[in-house]
């Protein structure tokens, strides 16, 4: 059986409690770059800055099922002031070891492609063997080789 498509919806303050839910399990803590739990102010600050600036596009990435839609991640695409776009994703809590998080990569690097852009970056902690088997098989290679933290770039092709 085959995974449901994965379709990328912007996100708004309505998201605010599932971001934040999925933002604090302890494994997206354990995976995150900032390994600390977020208070609900700190994440209600952070999510309506991020919602005002042109130069992240936020999403909530969804499976369909019977015509109905099922959360199972998010992603978000962050323009850098280099001219690449940084790409974050995070998986759910149950919908983690069967395939989503590569669905959710390929998703965000078509809707980059979209928006035409033309380098792709991505921070993976070197821990992180699900997200870095994702990355690589989606093109992306190592620009750096620190321990706990690997950057990635991807070019995409037109």
């Amino acid at each position: 059986m085959s995974t449901p498509e994965i379709i990328l919806l912007p996100a708004n303050m309505s998201d605010a409690g599932l971001l934040l839910l999925y933002r604090n399990d302890p494994e997206t803590i354990r995976q995150s770059v900032q390994q600390k739990p977020i208070e609900s102010a700190e994440h209600l600050a952070w999510l309506e800055a991020v919602l005002d600036t042109p130069r992240c596009q936020l999403y909530i990435a969804n499976e369909i099922q019977a015509s109905v839609f099922f959360p199972v991640g998010t992603g978000r695409l962050d323009l850098r002031d280099n001219g690449s776009v940084e790409l974050s994703l995070t998986v759910a809590p149950g919908h983690r070891g069967r395939g989503v998080g590569g669905q959710l990569l390929a998703a965000l690097i078509k809707k980059a492609r979209e928006f035409g852009f033309h380098r792709l970056r991505a921070r993976v902690r070197a821990n992180n063997i699900a997200s870095m088997i994702a990355f690589l098989k989606a093109g992306f290679v190592p620009v750096t080789d620190q321990i706990v933290e690997m950057e990635l770039e991807c070019p995409i092709k037109s």
